[in-house]
């Protein structure tokens, strides 16, 4: 993500520095922040739920 890009509703900062999208049948469904000392974790939150 750039320095000053906002979140995905548009309107606030992003919790994080990476952008994690969930999309099923190829549509942006939803997503989450992530910072790099927690990129694991929500990667495995992800794979968890499938």
């Amino acid at each position: 993500m750039e320095k000053d890009e906002l979140s995905i509703d548009g309107q606030t900062k992003p919790a994080g520095n990476i952008e994690i999208r969930e999309f099923e049948d190829g549509e942006w469904m939803g997503g989450s922040y992530a910072t790099y000392e927690n990129l694991s974790e929500k990667v495995k939150e992800y794979l968890e739920d499938e």
